[in-house]
């Protein structure tokens, strides 16, 4: 029993300690690191020692022990603790009364009219904001559920990278610096003659390692370059909410987690709906396991689907559904009301 505990002490101590040590490493050099930039993204799978070792706490007295374990510990609820806090709603106006907003990456090769069904599954909501839309997916959704929206605009493309809204209410484009990136763009939502409010429908470049390593360029650098593209997409576009006049909206598939410079960067003019109302992690990629070339694909390990806003309208529900058709991403659907 002595060898034993000791073996679990030990075990405890250098899960301990590689955990620190790289978080230490993450506060200083953030996604400077390519390597470091990429294990980032997956954070909450670094905290399932605690599965293990926190059961046996009642059976090991051992201080070193208790020590070893409250320091892991401490890090996740210092990270993760407030996604698993009771919320209520907080107090907002009436009128002009909440909105109901959805994002959602119908996935560009999506060829089912069951993608487009996603939006009506998920109610109808007031304002439904997409990614990767192509001539097919316009089609789709269109035939689906168009009559239900008066107000459209639709910026398709032949690669995938295509945006999309619908909404209930009045919107209009608006130039932004943001897109000369190809990957923003930014409306003027009227819910009121006098309450407007800015739309951005973002999907920045992503990390696919799985692409990665068939395009004839070092693998590092392409994963380097992804997170400096984020990285500065997000100074730029946290440099020009910071200069709008009207409440914000940032919605879309940022491909980026909330451990990352580039979602730090967006914070630093931005509240986060989950963060703010939602319950559990909230990961909403990938949306099913399966297997890339060989490769298996565990269902839901990030969160890259987001709602973010400025501090004139308050976060009242935030879910991630589970129906998302043929798309690889679950939609995110957050009721949106205006601070009291």
């Amino acid at each position: 029993m002595t060898f034993t505990r000791s073996m679990l002490i030990l075990l405890l101590w250098l899960y301990c300690t590689a955990l620190l040590l790289w978080w230490g490493a993450h506060l200083i050099w953030g996604d400077s690191i390519w390597w470091l930039a990429l294990s980032t993204s997956f954070t909450p799978l670094f905290f399932l020692p605690l599965c293990f070792f926190l059961p046996l706490l009642p059976l090991l007295g051992n201080p070193f022990y208790w020590v070893g374990a409250l320091l892991p510990t401490t890090l996740f609820l210092l990270l993760y603790g407030g996604l698993f806090l009771p919320k209520s709603a907080p107090l907002h106006r009436t009128d002009p009364p909440p909105f109901t907003l959805m994002t959602f990456n119908m996935l560009g090769t999506s060829r089912k009219a069951e993608t487009a069904q996603v939006i009506r599954e998920n109610g109808l909501p007031d304002i439904v904001v997409l990614q990767e839309m192509t001539p097919m997916l316009r089609r789709l959704v269109l035939q689906e559920v168009g009559d239900e929206y008066p107000y459209t605009a639709f910026d398709v493309t032949l690669n995938n990278r295509g945006l999309g809204v619908l909404s209930r209410f009045p919107i209009h484009g608006l130039p932004t610096d943001m897109l000369v990136e190809l990957n923003c763009r930014l409306y003027q939502v009227d819910v009121t003659p006098s309450e407007p409010f800015l739309l951005y429908n973002c999907h920045p470049r992503s990390t696919n390692i799985f692409y990665f390593f068939n395009d004839g360029v070092p693998f590092d650098r392409q994963v380097q370059e992804s997170f400096t593209a984020r990285r500065l997409w997000s100074e730029r576009l946290a440099a020009e909410v910071a200069q709008q006049t009207l409440p914000v909206l940032v919605v879309g598939d940022f491909n980026t987690t909330d451990q990352s410079d580039a979602y730090h960067q967006l914070r630093s003019q931005l509240l986060d709906a989950h963060r703010s109302i939602g319950w559990s992690f909230g990961h909403t990629f990938p949306a099913e396991t399966g297997w890339f070339r060989r490769i298996p694909i565990v269902a839901r390990q990030v969160r890259i689907d987001m709602v973010l806003y400025t501090p004139t309208f308050v976060a009242l529900q935030s879910r991630v559904s589970a129906a998302h058709g043929e798309s690889d991403h679950l939609p995110l659907v957050v009721r949106m009301g205006w601070r009291q």
